[in-house]
């Protein structure tokens, strides 16, 4: 234990590493208080894969991709931090996580758009893998 201490503690990438981390735990926890655990939450397409990952993880639910284009009242979104992501009418802002460029914001009215619902269930052939063949 002591040697792994000292092998740790002069490694500068561990410190930078859980400094990194610190940014989304801490947003993650303002995820948590401000969305309903009864409410969906959806991701715009613009939001980066591992951050939607480790966000989807923590919270332990499912997050889906869809545009806010999409979105419906009181649907909430993680969309991109920057300005070109939380501009547009008829939304709300509720935490922003500049480091990692994600925002939580809520729908104030439907942004006018139908769209599909993500299916979050694999289609048939992609599950051929997993199936034994004579």
């Amino acid at each position: 234990m002591l040697l792994d201490a000292l092998l740790v503690l002069p490694n500068p990438t561990v410190w930078k590493r859980q400094g990194s981390y610190q940014g989304i735990l801490s947003f993650v926890k303002q995820l948590d208080s401000s969305v309903p655990a009864t409410a969906a939450l959806f991701a715009a397409p613009e939001v980066k894969n591992p951050v939607l990952i480790v966000i989807a993880y923590r919270l332990d639910r499912n997050i889906l991709r869809k545009p806010m284009a999409c979105a419906e009242a009181n649907d909430y979104f993680l969309t991109p931090a920057d300005a070109a992501g939380l501009s547009g009418a008829g939304r709300k802002v509720l935490a922003a996580a500049e480091k990692i460029n994600v925002a939580l914001s809520v729908a104030l009215a439907p942004q006018g758009k139908t769209c599909a619902p993500e299916n979050p269930k694999l289609r048939e052939d992609d599950q051929a893998d997993s199936t034994d063949s004579d």
